[in-house]
């Protein structure tokens, strides 16, 4: 007969703290002098400071908005085949603040149309602070 051989005796590991659930990072951020610095500011009815890290997302974000506003609205029907360059820009309050052609595309039909595309797909969102403003787009005519 052969010995039977035993498993090696396994050592307990040191269970991991849990895991904060639910509203711990808003409980504990209510303690810091930041959170107490702006409930106060809330509660006298001061508007809170900024936060410098959305505006630069929001900033970021700005342009994609505008290029979707544009491609969302149907296109109407070009009279001529070709390409336009148009170029505008957009006040803050987001109203069109100038729109033109820079670029024809030899119709002057289809420098038209492609004018009152931009011109349809006003008003725009207002642009947040440090937002690019200016922008140009390619207008397409296919009959």
């Amino acid at each position: 007969m052969r010995p039977i051989a035993r498993p090696a005796p396994q050592t307990a590991q040191p269970a991991a703290p849990p895991r904060p659930t639910g509203n711990a990072d808003t409980d504990a951020a209510r303690g810091s002098t930041q959170a107490q610095a702006q409930g106060q500011a809330v509660a006298s009815g001061a508007a809170p400071a900024p936060d410098s890290t959305g505006g630069q997302a929001a900033a970021a974000a700005y342009p994609g908005q505008v290029l979707r506003q544009i491609t969302r609205l149907r296109p109407q029907r070009a009279p001529a085949r070709g390409i336009v360059l148009v170029r505008f820009a957009i006040a803050a309050s987001g109203a069109l603040a100038d729109v033109s052609v820079a670029q024809s595309s030899g119709s002057a039909a289809l420098d038209r149309l492609a004018l009152d595309h931009i011109r349809r797909a006003a008003p725009f969102a207002a642009p947040p602070a440090g937002a690019q403003t200016a922008f140009s787009f390619e207008f397409l005519g296919r009959p």
